[in-house]
């Protein structure tokens, strides 16, 4: 939940919302496949994992939702450390780091299947997988990070060049 007040629901690839404390629920969203994990990181932040490689994305308390993908097709687990940091895995052991709130993704290697993640405010990652499998690791992250995107309208002399800037420091 955001507040005791407001809150979410995964129901297939149905997204429901609450803001009378669960007394009464609308539909907020709708994705072709199934949602798998909600995570707010604060009231305004919140990120859901979902099939075909979908990570939504909200930044206004769930009042709009952008999609962000990886390359993998059945995300089931995700958590992220701040509003930049996350990781996401995957039902085949695929699994994802951002450190740009989800607009670029980077491969990891983990060696489990997982099904739950959870980040501390040390940097400290854990994990828990099939057959018990229970795994940690410290993870040290920029304090800045820049990802160059794909160039548009590029003509002889000139184009558009896109980037994407987090800061990542508490």
């Amino acid at each position: 939940s955001v507040d005791e007040m407001t809150g979410f629901a995964l129901r297939y690839g149905d997204l429901y919302k609450t803001i009378d404390g669960g007394l009464n629920w609308t539909l907020a969203y709708e994705v072709y496949g199934s949602l798998t994990e909600i995570d707010f990181v604060n009231p305004m932040v919140g990120y859901i994992s979902a099939e075909f490689g979908i990570v939504l994305k909200t930044t206004d308390g769930g009042l709009t939702w952008d999609e962000k993908e990886t390359t993998y097709d059945h995300l089931l687990a995700i958590d992220f450390l701040n509003e930049n940091i996350g990781f996401a895995s995957g039902e085949y052991g695929s699994h994802f780091l951002t450190v740009d709130g989800g607009n670029t993704w980077t491969s990891y290697s983990i060696p489990a299947q997982i099904r739950k993640i959870a980040i501390t405010s040390e940097n400290k990652i854990f994990v828990g997988g099939l057959y018990g499998a229970l795994l940690s690791r410290v993870f040290e992250f920029p304090d800045v990070s820049l990802h160059a995107m794909s160039a548009e309208s590029i003509k002889a002399s000139t184009a558009i060049l896109h980037a994407s800037v987090a800061t990542n420091s508490s």
